[in-house]
């Protein structure tokens, strides 16, 4: 079943865009409303409520409430809800009792009261079978098909105020006149360019995303593999920084910088098993999010998430880093773990930078996952360099760039990695098999999946070979992106 959709260095704030005044409506001029639907999700509430909406659809009541009644009904352990996400008191595992580490401690049970200042995440649960999504490649391992947040408030805020962040308690609100318009291009689409309206539907409800390993993400709309989060978040980017109309970017630029502050929420309250540290393909995308909302919003602190908290791990920076590679290249994928703090963060060898060391010195892992009859060995750093990481880190890498964003995303490696990815010649992936042990492998690195310079998708490959290929020297029909400007 196919998914579903909903349908900087310089003075930070200089040049944001003027607009008329949005002022708050009056408590008494809200709908008194017994129940509100948002997504899947339908509360009912003991008496009417003033009700308003946030400028990407969500709801808000103000003053206390009690929600009596859902549809569908929480019961038996599906369509659960938590009160006030906390990072650090595991909520995220209250969603449905088939998850890992299920915690029904944090599960909120009707009637729930709220109060200003509360939030309410509300879950709709599904069988893991049934979906494959965002990208139909992917398998769902999630037993939720989707999410829904419902906030409380003191008092009716302007109809262009975000949602705060699902994990702010200080239910910080940024508003929608203050984004930085200017900071998006005004290219030219190439062939393959997507549906704007398709992509604003995937980013319409939350993506909940503290749970590593696929286990939580929302089935219907969200990646379940953060490599594909990487992908969804270049799209997104790609797509906005295109000659659309703004009323047609609009949506997508509401909900996708609702997505960022989402994330930001998290990363202000850090936990330890959240950071998304590297470990293969998870931990990728995510940080160019949080910066793009930033950079927009014009919040100089979360446009610079790793200056603003050093100690948050983003999965692409710690596999990129500057050092000799054996085809001498000054900048290398720093293995299956990466690295932190300049020391290697996993343990195993097959998991620690090896692009140092010429192929026939490089470590190989073993693996066997539940399906496999016995375990397995490969190359794993440069398995999951060139068919996992590398070709889905172009389209943020091209996005960030064509925003000027590197100042603020502040790891250079990354973008000079997947410039060298795109670029470095695809000869040593014959000096590889010469050299290995292919005995010791079950991928066949003569395979087209491995060579060099491979994107995931063709979008973003057409927009690399217009927008940055001629800046590198390469061959291009397009036209080479004006910075000048």
């Amino acid at each position: 079943m196919k998914c579903l959709i909903y349908v900087a260095a310089v003075v930070f704030l200089a040049g944001t865009v003027a607009l008329a005044d949005v002022t708050a409506p009056a408590e008494e001029d809200l709908p008194r409303k017994e129940r509100v639907s948002q997504g899947h999700i339908t509360w009912h509430f003991d008496d009417p409520v003033p009700v308003g909406r946030f400028v990407n659809g969500d709801y808000y009541v103000v003053g206390p409430v009690t929600i009596v009644k859902m549809d569908p009904e929480p019961k038996d352990g599906r369509n659960l809800s938590t009160l006030n996400l906390d990072p650090g008191g595991r909520g995220d595992r209250a969603f449905d009792d088939r998850m890992r580490g299920h915690d029904p401690e944090a599960v909120a049970r009707l009637p729930i009261r709220m109060d200003p200042g509360d939030m309410l995440v509300s879950s709709v649960s599904t069988d893991k079978s049934e979906h494959r999504c965002l990208f139909d490649r992917e398998n769902n391992k999630s037993w939720t098909l989707s999410y829904s947040i419902l906030t409380s408030l003191e008092e009716p805020v302007p109809p262009d105020t975000f949602r705060p962040g699902y994990c702010d308690r200080s239910m910080r609100m940024y508003r929608a006149r203050d984004l930085q318009w200017e900071r998006l291009n005004d290219l030219k689409p190439v062939e393959d360019t997507p549906d704007i309206d398709r992509w604003a539907g995937f980013f319409r409800q939350p993506w909940i995303d503290l749970m590593g390993f696929c286990w939580g993400g929302a089935a219907e709309y969200q990646p379940q593999y953060a490599r594909e989060t990487a992908r969804a978040e270049a799209f997104a980017t790609l797509l906005l920084n295109l000659d659309f109309p703004k009323d047609q970017k609009r949506p997508l630029l509401t909900n996708f910088v609702q997505y960022g502050i989402d994330l930001w929420s998290i990363v202000q309250h850090p936990a330890e098993f959240i950071r998304w540290r590297a470990n293969g393909g998870h931990g990728s995308g995510r940080k160019w999010a949080i910066v793009f909302a930033g950079m927009m919003l014009g919040d100089e602190e979360m446009a610079s998430p790793t200056e603003t908290h050093p100690d948050f791990m983003f999965g692409q920076d710690m596999q990129t880093m500057y050092d000799r590679a054996w085809t001498g290249a000054d900048v290398v994928y720093a293995g299956h773990r990466g690295v932190w703090k300049g020391e290697p963060a996993g343990t195993n060898p097959a998991h620690k930078p090896y692009e140092h060391l010429d192929p026939v010195d490089w470590p190989t892992g073993s693996f066997q996952y539940e399906w496999m009859d016995e375990p397995r060995s490969q190359y794993t750093g440069e398995v999951y360099r060139r068919m996992i990481n590398s070709p889905v880190w172009v389209g943020m890498a091209l996005a960030g760039r064509i925003m000027q964003a590197e100042q603020f995303y502040a790891h250079d490696a990354f973008f000079d990695y997947v410039d060298r990815w795109m670029t470095e010649d695809d000869a040593f992936r014959k000096e590889i098999v010469e050299q290995i042990d292919e005995e010791k492998s079950r991928h066949d690195f003569r395979d087209d999946r491995f060579r060099t310079g491979r994107v995931s998708d063709p979008f973003v490959e057409q927009m690399w070979e217009t927008y940055r290929a001629p800046q590198l020297g390469q061959e291009s029909d397009g036209e080479p992106l004006d910075r000048s400007q």
